[in-house]
């Protein structure tokens, strides 16, 4: 079982590496002008991947409330959650100009951003209305909601963090956070197994351990300190080139960290209530979309916004 995570997990790892250099590769100055990447460049690349996970999270989310009774409206969390994910990227800088000239409608996608967090909510209070099924309007509306605003929004991060960084470097930063955030599992997963002794919170996840939480520290620091405060650095386009501080990348790993921790605390109470160990049978030894980008939907928004802090910007 090691192995086969080992070798599914450097296959995914791989994977992402090459999309975030095809990404970089599309947003270069001079591929400006060249049809493919005028569409798929500045995130664009990475939006309809994300985005594409982002709508089988969701589908999995639905899956797992459906078993405990719950009747959330998929059509719609679907529609909602793409157009979260998407909308930081029509609302970005490089791409927002471009969509001005198509007149009204043009110019209500560079906003759409903004207006989706009360359409979500107005949208659901419609359909639940629609129904006239009083029996578990609560529960539906919280499980519609949670899906939405937990897969949609808080995924819309991974994007949002891709376009705040012109050109290609936003993708590499997007790739250091994300790897930063992995390694934590990584290093969790290794310590836990090699020398775990004391349960973590055992009611949840029986096999977490307070020796495999360190081990996640530590590797999340270390890992942080070389990409995030020697390695990849923040830039602009007026030029201006800034790496964290060690100090401020040792704290950002630490942070991803501990973040990352009650994401998969979280998203293994959803299991538990749903009474199965994994979201999916998707991919062999890791389980499902959610098993899989669990940490990182709850560790985007937080660096993101210690990153705009530390930079100013």
């Amino acid at each position: 079982m090691v192995r086969q995570r080992i070798l599914y997990g450097s296959v995914m790892l791989a994977g992402l590496v090459m999309l975030v250099a095809v990404d970089a590769w599309l947003s270069r100055p001079d591929m400006n002008g060249l049809g493919v990447a005028d569409v798929l460049g500045h995130g664009g690349l990475t939006t309809v991947v994300f985005a594409l996970i982002a709508l089988l999270g969701a589908a999995e989310f639905c899956r797992l409330v459906r078993q405990v009774g719950h009747h959330p409206s998929l059509p719609w969390i679907l529609v909602m959650v793409g157009l979260m994910v998407a909308g930081p990227w029509l609302a970005a800088p490089a791409i927002a100009p471009r969509l001005i000239p198509l007149g009204t409608f043009g110019a209500l996608l560079a906003r759409l951003d903004a207006a989706l967090p009360p359409v979500a909510l107005l949208g659901t209070a419609g359909l639940l209305v629609r129904r006239q099924r009083t029996s578990g309007a609560v529960a539906d509306f919280s499980v519609t909601l949670a899906a939405i605003f937990y897969i949609g929004l808080l995924g819309s991060f991974a994007v949002r963090l891709r376009c705040w960084l012109p050109g290609a470097a936003g993708a590499w930063v997007l790739l250091a956070t994300l790897f930063v955030v992995k390694v934590t599992d990584i290093g969790a997963y290794f310590t836990g197994l090699s020398v775990g002794r004391r349960p973590l919170i055992p009611k949840i996840s029986p096999k977490k351990t307070w020796e495999g939480l360190v081990g996640g520290l530590g590797a999340a620091s270390i890992s942080s300190a070389f990409l995030l405060g020697m390695g990849v650095p923040i830039s602009w386009e007026d030029g201006t080139r800034v790496w964290l501080t060690v100090p401020q990348a040792v704290v950002f790993g630490l942070v991803m960290a501990a973040v990352g921790q009650l994401g998969d605390l979280v998203e293994s109470l959803f299991k538990r209530d749903s009474g199965v160990k994994d979201s999916a049978k998707l991919i062999p030894t890791f389980g499902g979309i959610l098993d899989l980008i669990d940490s990182p939907l709850v560790c985007l928004p937080v660096a993101y916004g210690l990153l705009r802090w530390w930079t100013g910007r």
